[in-house]
């Protein structure tokens, strides 16, 4: 066989390069087309409980072979001891994973031959078989390691990790939905996961699983990467963080309305989103609006109490003049003096033989009428002083003489009887 060493070399825009002392790789060109040889088989196997877990679960680590030519390893696990894989071997036919040459471990168990799920308490036994580029790959005589799952009460497996704040959900190009969050302060923290559905839910098997993203805090949902979404409908959103192990479970969905529906897309964003709303009503015009309001009722209500106090004087002012006679006009006026008095002249005095003869002449022009003829004269009634004879004897005293006093007729008592 021939050894081939490789060097790489560094250049800059100026065209420096380190030629000297630099370090180098070998390796040996193998024919994979006619490669028979299979890689070792692992020696070097751990199975385990997976901790603060409800009892459903194995991990799996082991050591890395050190064929160049590994293509993937092959897991195969079953409720039963075994050492040898395929078809009318002892163990199971079918691999319950398979990873790349370059494997993220450990790996979680969760199915066993036949479907079958782990068990808290039950016996699972796990081999790993090494296959290369050209497909060989030693299937007997592995090594096999076993162990149980233990039920620790917990549901969550990742409810240790920290919730994911400050979600936010927004409409993008009228089809899209834009999701933005804030990066968890968690080390351990690995990436998110970013899951939808068009109903609320509260896990992340509730929902359906979109993408999951490593560095960002945003990512754009579109048709392309989850095709029922439609801007017609209301949409339920979760961003989970995920740490070398676990996953959080628990969520708080946040809700998107439809398109052009001005709703909150989340309750923690509500009082926020009314805060903005009234600090957008907090303008220069508006203002200005407002002051203009409020000086037009202040001075309404002064016209308002002007013209009741108005009416109340004018009211006092009638039941014055009513009652004492004052009149109101030239109210409060100067009045202008008024002129003295003429001196009046002495009447002269009438003769009281005059007088009586102008009497005398007109009494018979008195008792004529147009046409000389004697004027008619109605007979005028002879009024009778009343006179109280028992008062008047009362006064007089016992000595002098009684006067007769008036009988009372009562006849027409009798006609009445």
């Amino acid at each position: 066989m021939l050894n081939l060493f490789v060097v790489v070399t560094v250049h800059d825009l100026a065209g420096n390069v380190y030629l000297t002392d630099l370090p180098q790789a070998t390796v040996i060109p193998i024919n994979n087309l006619q490669d028979v040889t299979a890689p070792a088989p692992l020696e070097t196997l751990e199975l385990y409980d997976r901790p603060n877990d409800d009892g459903s679960a194995l991990l799996l680590d082991f050591e890395l072979s050190n064929e160049s030519d590994v293509a993937s390893y092959e897991v195969y696990a079953a409720t039963w001891s075994f050492d040898a894989v395929g078809m009318g071997s002892t163990g199971p036919a079918t691999p319950v994973a398979v990873l790349s040459r370059l494997p993220e471990l450990p790996l979680t168990i969760e199915i066993v031959a036949g479907d079958t799920p782990v068990i808290a308490g039950q016996e699972i036994w796990a081999v790993v078989v090494v296959r290369d580029t050209a497909g060989n790959a030693q299937e007997i005589n592995l090594a096999s390691v076993s162990a149980q799952s233990v039920d620790d009460g917990v549901d969550d497996l990742g409810g240790y990790l920290s919730e994911i704040e400050d979600v936010v959900l927004s409409w993008n190009s009228e089809k899209n939905i834009l999701v933005e969050w804030t990066h968890s302060t968690d080390s351990s923290v690995r990436g998110y996961r970013v899951y939808i559905s068009n109903s609320d839910f509260s896990t992340n098997s509730e929902a359906d699983f979109v993408a999951e993203v490593k560095a960002s805090n945003s990512f754009l949902i579109t048709p392309n990467n989850y095709d029922p979404l439609v801007n017609t409908s209301a949409w339920y959103i979760a961003v989970t963080p995920f740490d070398d192990l676990f996953e959080r479970e628990e969520v708080d969905a946040m809700m998107l309305d439809v398109f052009g529906k001005d709703t909150s897309n989340s309750d923690g964003g509500e009082e926020s989103t009314n805060e903005n709303e009234f600090s957008s009503l907090l303008t220069t015009p508006n203002l200005l609006a407002a002051g203009l309001l409020i000086i037009a009722l202040l001075l309404l209500v002064a016209i308002v109490r002007s013209r009741g106090g108005q009416r109340s004087r004018d009211q006092t002012l009638e039941l014055q003049e009513a009652t004492w006679g004052i009149q109101d006009d030239g109210w409060g006026d100067v009045g202008v003096p008024a002129p003295p008095p003429m001196a009046s002249k002495a009447v002269p005095a009438v003769d009281s033989n005059q007088g009586s003869n102008v009497n005398a002449a007109a009494q018979p022009i008195g008792n004529q009428d147009l046409y000389g003829r004697p004027a008619y004269q109605p007979a005028q009634p002879v009024m009778q002083p009343a006179q109280n004879n028992a008062l008047l004897n009362d006064l007089a005293g016992p000595t002098s003489p009684q006067l007769p006093q008036a009988s009372i007729d009562t006849s027409f008592l009798d006609d009445l009887l």
